[in-house]
């Protein structure tokens, strides 16, 4: 961003913004968004991939086709000693239940029951778990067990447990993967979880924070046999070998059902909720939510990025800016989220920036920027960024009526420049001209003079004492030692010449409606156009005004007097000539 388009009531004005945006998000204002976006992230990742979902769990449900063939819920339990048994001989690498042994049944069916349970140590159990939610913060909650519900002791002292609570989003949809409960000094780990450990022999590592689901697609997309079918050997054995099993209840009015990213309408069971879980667990896949405070962080930057770009840049462009932003931000979060398992919540970032865009066109068509812009677009070739500055916060001293101030001129010239355009080719001469002006006028703006025009083989600048220059005199005469040093190196076939000479100028606006520029005129424009057809190459001349107004460092230079005629003049006019450019002490 240019200087002078900052100023301190701006950056607080947007800084206020920018906090008010923050704080939105920090109490969770944003949500539905970043649900959006997840979700969104998660159906483009499983339509992009659809052919190559893979899962390492398997479902064997009771559904209605089991009740029916083996009996009404709940089924006998010699079909869950058939089933274990079965399961073991197929190679089952971990059998994980989502049914709640609570009651005894007959002594027989229990008996064979535990001997199964006795021969696998690979078995998981579920326990129920009520709990209420203490509301630490906005973003974070402790959940508190109320009361556990546990199979009967004769199994459960043989299994593992885990519990299958599944916590739901604020718009009932299952984002989350569960968290543990602890309850009196017994910590219940998430069933998928204990059923991956199991699997893996090794104990996964989850740090504290928030971890979604890293869903592998809609209901349906893990491998699904039922248990009648499986019984009676009607499966894919591929199902079954080296898989976690996961046997749970499909069965109509005896299923819970809940929403998901792929099933709004509360089509995905809780075993299929478990087994996406379980997968995730298994593989390490589950995705982490980047912490607020980082997020807080990387806001205020990329915001004070947008307000930067949008001050800088006129609407449309700041469009373009915005556009690209958004796009940049949420391509590299999905690559993070997809790839890497880190999920931001960009909506603070979103939401940030199309605000500043808006308060950025209400400041462009309503606090006069479109007037500064313009002001900054026409200014900028001829003057340097601090009177813009001044002029943008001070648009006046540029309608000055014709008045007469104080003003020292340079006139720049090659005095070969029609030999050496005649030798060059016209595509030299423009590249030349252009690279020698590019860096003459960044020693007249260094020194805040102001370019009233280009004259082709040379140009016209001065500096003005109505723009708070007061010391005109020595900062042209320190800037044309200057120019002629920088051209000295440059070692070309052109010789500058240059004129210095003060004066009072009239300023002021000339032209018509459609086409008007501010120019600078009076006698002193003429007889400093007059000194230059006079003047030597590799020579500043200076005039008498000029000479005695300048700081004795400078009047201390090897300046030659001379008297010189010109036209329109009726007496000679005293000038000074230097021709010894180094002289002049460099730490000045």
């Amino acid at each position: 961003m240019n200087e002078y388009q900052f100023n301190t009531k701006k950056i607080l004005i947007y800084t206020l913004i920018i906090v008010v945006v923050i704080l939105g998000y920090y109490y969770n204002s944003f949500s539905k968004i970043d649900n959006y976006i997840y979700d969104t992230y998660q159906k483009i990742e499983y339509l992009s991939d659809i052919e190559e979902v893979n899962s390492d769990v398997t479902i064997i449900e009771i559904n209605d086709l089991t009740t029916k063939k083996l009996g009404d819920w709940p089924i006998n339990r010699s079909y869950y000693v058939e089933g274990i048994e079965k399961l073991n001989n197929d190679g089952a690498n971990v059998i994980v239940f989502d049914i709640l042994f609570d009651n005894a049944r007959t002594a027989q069916a229990d008996s064979l029951m535990i001997d199964r349970l006795r021969e696998n140590k690979n078995i998981v159990m579920p326990v129920s778990i009520d709990y209420s939610v203490n509301q630490i913060s906005q973003r974070k909650k402790e959940y508190n067990v109320n009361s556990v519900n546990t199979p009967i002791s004769s199994f459960m002292n043989l299994v593992k447990l885990g519990h299958t609570n599944i916590i739901s989003d604020k718009d009932g949809t299952i984002r989350s993967l569960p968290p543990l409960f602890i309850d009196r000094n017994t910590t219940y780990l998430p069933i998928g979880r204990r059923a991956a450990e199991l699997a893996l022999e090794e104990e996964i590592s989850i740090t504290e924070g928030e971890y979604l689901v890293n869903y592998l697609g809609p209901a349906g997309t893990i491998p699904k046999i039922s248990l009648h079918d499986y019984l009676n050997d009607n499966y894919n054995s591929e199902f079954i070998k080296d898989n976690i099993i996961l046997l749970g209840v499909t069965k109509k009015n005896q299923s819970q059902n809940y929403p998901s990213i792929f099933s709004p309408d509360s089509s995905i069971s809780k075993i299929q909720l478990l087994g996406q879980m379980t997968n995730n667990y298994l593989h390490q896949t589950f995705i982490k939510v980047n912490s607020s405070w980082q997020t807080i962080i990387i806001a205020f930057i990329l915001l004070w990025l947008a307000f930067y770009l949008f001050e800088r840049y006129n609407p449309y462009r700041s469009l373009i800016a915005l556009i690209v932003l958004s796009v940049i931000i949420l391509s590299l979060n999905y690559y993070v989220t997809i790839y890497h398992y880190l999920f931001t919540e960009v909506s603070v970032y979103l939401i940030g920036i199309f605000i500043l865009y808006i308060i950025s066109l209400i400041s462009w068509f309503g606090f006069r920027r479109k007037e500064k812009f313009e002001i900054v677009d026409k200014l900028k070739p001829y003057f340097s960024p601090y009177l813009i500055k001044k002029i943008v916060d001070k648009p006046e001293m540029l309608k000055l009526k014709g008045d007469k101030t104080p003003a020292t001129l340079i006139l720049f010239e090659f005095e070969n420049f029609n030999r050496y355009s005649q030798e060059s080719t016209p595509k030299k001469v423009i590249e030349d001209l252009n690279h020698f002006y590019e860096n003459i006028s960044k020693i007249i703006f260094k020194y805040d003079g102001v370019i009233d025009k280009y004259l082709g083989d040379g140009l016209l600048a001065y500096w003005n004492k109505d723009f708070g220059q007061d010391n005109h005199r020595n900062r042209a005469v320190k800037a044309a030692i200057e120019i002629m040093n920088y051209l000295e190196k440059e070692r070309i076939e052109l010789k500058p010449s240059i004129v210095v000479n003060t004066g009072k100028i009239i300023l002021g606006d000339i032209g018509t409606n459609k086409r008007m520029e501010f120019k600078t005129m009076g006698q002193v424009v003429h007889n400093t156009m007059e000194l230059g057809e006079v003047s030597g190459p590799e020579e500043i001349l200076i005039g008498e005004n000029t000479y005695y107004g300048l700081a004795e460092i400078y009047k201390k230079l090897n300046w030659k007097y001379k008297e010189i005629d010109i036209e329109g003049v009726e007496k000679s006019l005293v000038v000074f000539s230097l021709k010894e450019f180094k002289s002049l002490d460099k730490g000045e």
